[in-house]
Parts: structure tokens; sequence; C-alpha cells
């Protein structure tokens, strides 16, 4: 997809051509992103932008050229593009964002290219968390299909999709399911090669809807059919076979099939290892797998495989990336149910600078690993330092996005505890009436705009 992407932008680029420094710097930026070399791509791409800006300056704002302003969305784009490749979601929003409102100005022949924005942004708010925010794009990058391209397409099969899975996180079940059915319909409408293998994909996630739903056997039918689709011959067929086998192992699991979803899994991981190649899939298959150990208290044999999940995720994605994190926390867990209280802490204390380096602190999965951590942190009777850590993180978020947001109210709530450990019932009594003072504010203005915020607590 990374590849496919990259050639996407660059067909694009030659018909914004404004001067040779912005051109050769976007050209430059393409083939390190190709190469996978993130932060080169970044330098190349923040430097082009540069470029086109001070050009913009020197003309008359009602005179700015269209191709100028062109080629400033496609860099913005692109620099959103490397950032989000190499893990720093919550800049590459930023990227992404402005080059959206660069295009919502007026700029001539980009619409597919917003749709590509468009989805690359419900990707980052969904890796984020974000599910307000990624529902809004995605239906945006829906309607934007349905209107380039028809009712019935590919393309808007893939926002579908998408869209799909965004609305199932977000507890919307109805409109789940309308989506996934809409996708597959999308497919069977259009038919072809292409629309075959997106096939495969939407059986695959409608099946993981279906068990999380209950629905077991259903599921099972589903992931049936997406093998029955796979061809041996496909260039794809490992990885499709291999995610297919990963479905039947959820629904395994879910239907207290342990040694069935053990088989499933090893199977899995097995090919990907015959292939030799598709190590994030690798990354995923071992995190599911020692999570499936670990359900079962099979402690000692779930360690190291999360331990090599680690390792495989830091090669692949490096050690500065959400994923990364992500592992980081889910080695902690395991760390903290056998007691190894200290090792959870110190996990935990790298995945949340992590998460605030990449995808802010404002971001409910972030917000997840501070509980954590403070959870760590009250089993080691340690109050003082876990006051302190919501202290910093409540001032941070604060200045980050204003004194009245439900997480910090969620922050203040949770800090209340320790607070009362510390300094008795009524400090903590202070902190939750400012907590509830917050939520009767955006009560008010939440009624007044119609607007609504990704809220919730997050607790572990």
């Amino acid at each position: 997809r990374k590849a496919l992407a990259a050639a996407f932008c660059l067909a694009l680029l030659p018909s914004c051509q404004v001067s040779d420094n912005g051109s050769n710097l976007n050209s430059l930026g393409m083939k390190a992103l190709a190469a996978g070399k993130f932060d080169a791509a970044e330098h190349y791409f923040s430097k082009a932008i540069q470029t086109l800006n001070r050009r913009k300056a020197e003309l008359n704002p009602a005179a700015v050229p269209a191709d100028l302003a062109g080629q400033l969305a496609y860099a913005y784009g692109n620099l959103g593009m490397a950032q989000k490749d190499g893990g720093r979601y919550a800049a590459a929003v930023s990227s992404y964002s402005t080059a959206v409102d660069l295009i919502d100005d007026g700029v001539a022949h980009t619409e597919e290219f917003l749709l590509h924005c468009r989805h690359e942004l419900s990707l980052l708010f969904l890796n984020q968390g974000k599910l307000v925010d990624a529902e809004q794009q995605c239906s945006q990058e829906l309607e934007l299909a349905k209107r380039l391209f028809g009712p019935y397409s590919v393309r808007g099969a893939i926002a579908a999709n998408n869209l799909a899975q965004i609305c199932q996180k977000a507890g919307k079940r109805k409109e789940a399911e309308a989506n996934f059915r809409l996708a597959l319909e999308m497919c069977d409408r259009v038919g072809g090669k292409e629309a075959g293998r997106q096939i495969i994909d939407i059986l695959n996630n409608f099946a993981i809807f279906d068990e999380k739903e209950g629905y077991y056997q259903e599921a099972r039918e589903l992931v049936e059919r997406a093998l029955h689709l796979q061809k041996p011959s496909s260039a794809l067929y490992v990885a499709d076979r291999v995610k297919s086998l990963f479905v039947l192992a959820l629904i395994n699991k879910a239907s207290y099939e342990f040694e069935q979803a053990e088989a499933n899994y090893k199977e899995a991981l097995a090919l990907i290892e015959k292939s030799g190649r598709h190590d994030e899939l690798l990354c995923t298959g071992l995190d599911d797998y020692a999570d499936l150990l670990q359900s079962q208290r099979k402690f000692a044999e779930a360690e190291p495989i999360y331990k090599r999940c680690l390792e495989v995720c830091q090669q692949v994605h490096g050690k500065d990336h959400p994923d990364t994190a992500e592992r980081l926390a889910d080695l902690a867990v395991l760390y903290r149910r056998v007691g190894k209280l200290r090792q959870a802490r110190q996990l935990l204390k790298e995945a949340l600078l992590i998460e605030e380096k990449t995808i802010g602190i404002d971001s409910p999965l972030y917000l997840e690993t501070l509980n954590r951590l403070t959870a760590v942190l009250a089993d080691l009777n340690e109050y003082e330092e876990a006051n302190q850590l919501y202290t910093a993180v409540v001032q941070k978020l604060t200045k980050a996005v204003g004194a009245d947001h439900p997480y910090l109210a969620d922050l203040l709530d949770n800090q209340a505890m320790f607070v009362e450990k510390l300094k008795g019932k009524q400090a903590a009594d202070k902190l939750h009436a400012a907590a509830k003072l917050i939520r009767l504010r955006l009560a008010g203005s939440l009624h007044k705009s119609g607007s609504n915020f990704n809220a919730g607590k997050t607790q572990d």
C-alpha cells in the first residue's frame, strides 16, 4: 500500500511544477520514502514546503497560481505520508489536514489526492483512538469516492470497509454492519480481479465483527468464504491466508476452542516464516498468540513470544513507533499479572514516552497507557509518583487542548484516588469537584453546538 501511495503521489507531481527547487526536493523526498528512509523524506518535503511558501509570500495573495497551491498541497500530503510511515502520527495529522485545507481552498484537479488524504487521516485518527474524527474523515472519503467513481466502485468499497471498522470500534453496531454489507455489494456489482481481492479483506473484517457480536457460526462462514476465494497463484496468497487464519483463531478463542486457536496461529506463523516476508503480520500474529496463551494463564509460554514480538516490531518500525509502544505495554500487562511490577513500570514508562512523541497526549491510547502505569504504581504503593505524573499530564493537556476537555475531567477523577491516599478525602473531593465542573461546562457547550468529543475514561 505504501509503495502504491508513493507512486500515486509521484504521478501527480509533474502537473504541478513550480520551481526546480520545490520539484527536485519533492522528488528526492519520494525516493527516500520509497526506500524507507522516513527521516530523510521528511527533511526533503519540509524543505520543499519552505521553498514553495517563500515563493508564495513573494506573490500577491490574489494572484497565487493554482499550480503553486497544488504543489504545496502535494508537498504537505507527502510530508504526512513520511511522518505516518515513520510513526509520527500527531505530526502526520497536522500535515494531511493542511493539505486538505489547501485543496478545499480551491486547488483544481486534486479530488483524487483529496480522497487519498482523507483516507490517510481516517486511518491516523483510528490508530490514535480518535474515533469521532476518524468516522468524520472516512464518511467524507466514502461520499467523495461515490462522487468520483459512481455509487459502486472498489475505491468506494475500501472506504465503506474502513468506515465499518471505525463504527464497530465506536460501538455503532448497526452502522458497522450496514457498511460491511455496502462494501460487499459494491465489490459484487463491480466484479473483476481487483474487486475479488478486496472482498477477501471485507469478509475477514466482517467476520471479526460477527465474532465480537457473538455470531460465531456466521463469522466462520465468512472466513470460509474468504479462504475459498484465495488462489495459491496469487502474490498475496500468503498474506490473505494468514489473515484468515488469524480471524479463525479469534473465533476459536471466543468459543473456548483453545487448542484449535493455537493450531491456527501456529499454521499462520509458519507460513510467514516460510515466506521470509510479511514482518508486520508476524508481529501481529505473535502478539495475538501471546494474548491467547496469557488468557489461559500460560504465562511462562507467553513471555518469550511477547519478547520476540517486541523485537520484530522494533526491527520493522524502529524503537520510537506507536506499534512498539503497544508491544511494550502488552508485555507490561503480562509482567503485572505475574507480579513483576518494577519491570512493568519501566516498560510502561518507555511506552508512554514514545506515545507522547508520536500520537500525542490527547489520544485515548496515551491515556490508557498512563492509567496502566499508575495502576502499577498503586500496586507498588508509589502514590506520590502517580500523583506527580497525573499533575504533569494535566498541565500539558491543559496547554494543548484548553481547560475544558473530557479527558481532563477523567484525569482529575483518576488523580483523586492517589491524592486521597496522600492528603485525605477533602483534597480528593476538590479534584472531583473540578472534574464535575468541566463536565458541566462541556454539557452546556455541547448542547449549544451539537458537537462531540472522543470522551470516556481509559481505565485498564
